[in-house]
């Protein structure tokens, strides 16, 4: 768990869209920041630099459009790629003349987003909830939709040390005691995460032709600001060029 199937029931079936999304507050509660000012300082340090006018932007999991009317008022034409209708439609009715293409996925690719069409691909609350074979799959996809040069921010999890995972494996009946011994705290929250590492993303990536530029779990003016509580990381990629040493970027 998380699987596709489960993902699916989540965001289409069960959960409401009364705040777009600003209800998931606990990051910027971990790390003592309002609310406000992590979103704000999130969105000028990862999509800011990217998303411009001109630019072909594909958001993939927007969910209730949290950053999907960010990305709208950057001037860039925006796509989106879900597995659920409700989020696509809910996105698409706020979006207006910014919206590029909204496809329905499969959780596992991104059909009728043509190859090399995309300048930057963004994604937050989205791979967290992914086990290791769908994010990787997913991974191929941003590669091959984004253009050489192109640039993906991801939201990805990263708790998971490996000598767990592998109890975890060996012991699939007790994630709940492995979900608490990796946080450390003092109440079972698992944050719905998949079972993957940090370094299992990272690798992941490589894999399917993509650099990894940095990654991060504290920005801003002295590190105030994370996504630490649940172990998580932010990481630049880009396309690179063909035997070409890439960019360097932000």
């Amino acid at each position: 768990m998380p699987s596709v199937a489960e993902n699916f029931r989540a965001w289409n079936d069960e959960w409401p869209e009364e705040r777009g999304g600003d209800e998931w507050t606990g990051q910027a509660d971990f790390c003592g920041q309002p609310y406000e000012e992590w979103k704000r300082s999130l969105a000028e340090r990862f999509i800011s630099p990217f998303a411009a006018p001109g630019r072909s932007v594909l958001e993939i999991g927007p969910g209730h459009g949290r950053w999907t009317r960010i990305l709208g008022a950057s001037g860039a034409k925006i796509s989106l790629v879900d597995i659920s209708p409700r989020c696509l439609r809910t996105c698409e009715r706020f979006l207006g003349p910014a919206l590029g293409r909204a496809v329905l996925g499969d959780g596992s690719s991104f059909p009728g987003i043509p190859p090399g069409s995309v300048d930057f691909a963004w994604s937050f609350d989205c791979f967290v909830h992914m086990e290791l074979d769908v994010l990787s799959a997913n991974l191929r996809e941003v590669r091959r939709v984004l253009k050489v040069g192109g640039i993906a921010v991801i939201h990805h999890p990263g708790r998971w040390p490996a000598g767990l995972a592998l109890a975890r494996r060996l012991a699939g009946r007790l994630p709940r005691l492995a979900t608490l011994l990796s946080m450390g705290y003092p109440r079972i929250d698992s944050g719905w995460r998949g079972w993957v590492t940090a370094g299992s993303f990272r690798r992941a990536a490589r894999d399917a032709g993509l650099r990894v530029v940095s990654s991060h779990r504290r920005w801003g003016p002295d590190d105030r600001f994370t996504v630490a509580k649940y172990r998580d990381w932010i990481s630049v990629l880009e396309r690179p060029a063909p035997h070409g040493p890439g960019t360097r970027h932000p």
